[in-house]
């Protein structure tokens, strides 16, 4: 199984979605899941964002420093099982834009609990606001998981 986890720049929310997920599968031995992360309006190459290399490192000891963003392709949507947005709005601006593809395309919460839930845009936020969202996005990506087993 491929997922995509897809937030707007792909610098903080994504990515930390993305870090968060691997980890979980490794802590459950999973290794049949490929995970990755991209930006509807992404810049090519762009840094984390500052906070989230901290919150990440701080609040799991996980290291996103060396990420990089990247953009939401067609291809890359049909090359996944599943694509999970960050916001309910973004998961239907991707349902419009590639319609062909939508029964694959979920905001993160509705999958992962039945419920859309926005997650936040950190970016340019103080730490606080940065480690809320890790904490959100890590208990979406344990529900996600849990769905994933069944």
């Amino acid at each position: 199984m491929k997922i995509v986890f897809v937030c707007e720049g792909n610098t903080c929310r994504s990515p930390m979605a993305e870090a968060l997920m691997r980890k979980r599968l490794q802590e459950v031995g999973v290794e049949n899941v490929e995970v990755s992360s991209a930006g509807i309006w992404a810049n090519d190459s762009s840094r984390p964002s500052e906070n989230a290399v901290i919150v990440m490192k701080e609040l799991f000891g996980l290291d996103i420093s060396g990420h990089r963003s990247s953009i939401l392709t067609l291809e890359r949507i049909q090359g996944s099982d599943l694509v999970l947005t960050m916001t309910g709005e973004e998961a239907e601006f991707l349902r419009r834009v590639f319609p062909r593809e939508r029964t694959k395309i979920y905001n993160i919460g509705e999958y992962a609990t039945g419920e859309i839930v926005d997650v936040e845009d950190p970016f340019g936020g103080q730490k606080e606001v940065y480690e809320r969202v890790a904490n959100l996005l890590d208990n979406l990506v344990e529900n996600l998981l849990s769905r994933l087993k069944r």
